[in-house]
C-alpha cells in the first residue's frame, strides 16, 4: 500500500510541476496528461459515501456515482463504485452526497483502489450553472477548430459539456 501512496504522490508531483511551468498556458496540456493517466473518465452525481475500518486493514471509503456523462470505462445512466484509502480525505470530507464533478481516476489498484490522477487536478466539482472552474493560472480554449483570436478568448470557469468534448477528443487520440 505504501508503494501504491508513493506512485499517487509521485504522479501528483508531475502534473503539478507540468502545470506550474505552463504558467497561464491552455489548460489542454495538463489535462491531456491527466487523461493519458486516467482509467475512468466522467461527469456523474454522488449518491452514496460510506467509510469502513476494517479490522487489521486498510480504511477505506465506498462512493457511489451516478455517471452522467461517461468518457471512459464509466457508463452515461450507470452506477459507478469505487473505493479510495480512507487516508486520503483525512484533510476534509472529500466527496458530498449530491455533489457533481468531473472525475479522473487511476486504473483499479490490485487491491481495489482508485483515487483521482493528480490529486485535487483530477477531481473538478461542477456548479449550479453546471460550470467547472479550472486550477489558478489555468485557461481553456474551448473551441481548438476556431480562429486565433477565438483562443486568445479563454477563460478560468468553463462549461462542462465544453470541456468533456474536449477531453472526449482527448481520451480518442
Amino acid at each position: 500500500m505504501q508503494r501504491l501512496l508513493w506512485k499517487v504522490i509521485a504522479s501528483s508531483f508531475l502534473l503539478c510541476t507540468s502545470a506550474w511551468a505552463q504558467g497561464t498556458g491552455s489548460a489542454e496540456l495538463p489535462y491531456r496528461l491527466l487523461t493519458a493517466h486516467a482509467g475512468y473518465i466522467f461527469k456523474g452525481t454522488v449518491i452514496s459515501v460510506q467509510h469502513s475500518e476494517p479490522a487489521g486493514g486498510i480504511g477505506t471509503i465506498q462512493v457511489v456515482f451516478r455517471v452522467d456523462q461517461g468518457v471512459r470505462n464509466a457508463e452515461s445512466g450507470k452506477t459507478l463504485t469505487i473505493r479510495e484509502w480512507a487516508g486520503l480525505s483525512d484533510a476534509g470530507e472529500r466527496y458530498r452526497m449530491g455533489e457533481h464533478v468531473i472525475l479522473f481516476l487511476y486504473p483499479m489498484s490490485g487491491l481495489g483502489l482508485t483515487s483521482p490522477v493528480g490529486g485535487s487536478l483530477g477531481h473538478l466539482s461542477v456548479d449550479e450553472h453546471d460550470q467547472i472552474s479550472l486550477p489558478r493560472g489555468w485557461r481553456f480554449a474551448p473551441n481548438r477548430d476556431s480562429s486565433p483570436a477565438a483562443h486568445r478568448a479563454t477563460t478560468h470557469s468553463v462549461g462542462s459539456r465544453d470541456f468533456l468534448r474536449i477531453v472526449t477528443r482527448m481520451a480518442e487520440e
